[in-house]
C-alpha cells in the first residue's frame, strides 16, 4: 500500500511542477536569499572580507550618517532620483502622445530617440565627459565663451555636477517613450473618436482619457524609473574616471558622489576596503527604496484613478 502510495506521489502534476522549476528555486536561494541574508548579517560586522570579522552592532551605520560624505551623496542621490524620475514619466508620456501618429517623421524621430537608450551607461558618461570638461576646450565652455560667459567647472563642483547627472538621464528616455507608446496605442480608438465627437480637444483627450486608462503603466514606471534613480552609479563613475577625478575620490570634493558609487567606493577600495560598512550603506539604499514606494502606493491608494478590486 505504501508502494503504491509513493507511485501516485511521483506519478501527481504538482510533483512534477516542482521538480521544473527546482533549477529556479535552487538559483533563487543560493544567488538571491543567501546574499541578501549574508549582506544583511554583515551590515553588523567591522569586516574587510578576508580578515576576522568583529561584531559592532550599529556602528557602521552610525559612522555612515555621521560621514559628510555620506551626506553629499545622499543629497545627490536624492536629487537625481527625483528629477530622472520627473523626465522619464513626464517626458515619456509627452514625447510617446506628439510623436503617436504612425507617419513616416514620428518614426524616423521615435527612432533617433530611442537609439541613445542602447549605449551602456558608463560608455555614455565617458563620452559624455569632454563635453562638461572644465578646460576652456570642453563643448559647453566653448559654448559659454562664444557669448562671453563664464566658464564654468562642470564636475568638480559640489552641487553642480549632480545636475550633469540630471540632464544625462535624458539619454534613457527612448525606453519610457517606448513602453508609453504601446500603452497609448493600446487604447480603444473608439474611446478617442467619443472624446474628439463631443469636441474635446487633444491635450483634454490626454488628460480625461489617455491618462487614466495607461494609470498602472504609468505606476510601474514610476517605480522603475524611482527604483534606477536610487541606484544611479555607472553615469557617475564614467564622469569620474574620464575626467580624470576617481582616484580623487567620486570625483573632485566627491562632487559626483551618489550612495551606490560610495557602496563601491567603501567595499571594494582597495586597502580601506570595508565590506561591513558598505552592506549597511546597500541597506540604507534598500531603505530609502522602500520609504518612497511606501509613499507611492499611499498616493495610488488615495488619488481618483484607484479603485479596489
Amino acid at each position: 500500500m505504501n508502494t503504491n502510495r509513493c507511485k501516485k506521489i511521483l506519478q501527481s502534476e504538482n510533483l512534477k511542477g516542482y521538480l521544473f522549476i527546482l533549477p529556479w528555486l535552487i538559483g533563487f536561494f543560493v544567488f538571491t536569499i543567501y546574499p541578501i541574508v549574508m549582506s544583511f548579517t554583515m551590515s553588523f560586522f567591522d569586516w574587510d572580507l578576508f580578515g576576522e570579522r568583529t561584531f559592532i552592532g550599529f556602528g557602521n551605520y552610525v559612522e555612515i550618517f555621521s560621514n559628510e560624505i555620506f551626506h553629499i551623496c545622499l543629497s545627490n542621490t536624492l536629487l537625481y532620483a527625483f528629477f530622472s524620475t520627473l523626465i522619464s514619466v513626464l517626458f515619456g508620456i509627452l514625447t510617446a502622445y506628439i510623436l503617436l501618429s504612425a507617419s513616416w517623421l514620428n518614426l524616423a524621430l521615435r527612432t533617433i530617440i530611442y537609439l541613445p537608450s542602447l549605449v551602456i551607461g558608463i560608455a555614455f558618461s565617458m563620452m559624455m565627459a569632454p563635453i562638461f570638461d572644465a578646460s576652456e576646450f570642453g563643448l559647453i565652455n566653448q559654448f559659454f565663451k562664444l557669448f562671453g560667459w563664464e566658464t564654468q567647472t562642470w564636475l568638480s563642483e559640489p552641487g553642480k555636477a549632480v545636475w550633469v547627472l540630471i540632464f544625462m538621464s535624458l539619454w534613457g528616455l527612448g525606453g519610457p517613450m517606448i513602453i508609453f507608446t504601446a500603452a497609448f496605442k493600446n487604447i480603444d480608438n473608439s474611446v478617442i473618436e467619443a472624446a474628439k465627437i463631443d469636441g474635446a480637444s487633444r491635450f483634454m483627450t490626454l488628460v480625461k482619457i489617455n491618462l487614466p486608462i495607461i494609470f498602472p503603466i504609468i505606476v510601474y514606471q514610476l517605480f522603475m524609473s524611482l527604483i534606477g534613480g536610487v541606484q544611479v552609479f555607472d553615469l557617475a563613475l564614467g564622469l569620474a574616471t574620464a575626467s580624470g577625478t576617481a582616484t580623487h575620490g567620486m570625483g573632485n570634493q566627491n562632487a559626483l558622489g551618489t550612495l551606490a558609487y560610495y557602496l563601491y567606493r567603501t567595499g571594494f577600495g582597495g586597502a580601506d576596503a570595508a565590506m561591513g560598512k558598505a552592506s549597511a550603506i546597500g541597506w540604507i539604499i534598500f531603505f530609502i527604496t522602500a520609504v518612497f514606494s511606501v509613499f507611492i502606493l499611499i498616493f495610488i491608494k488615495k488619488s481618483k484613478y484607484y479603485t479596489k478590486n
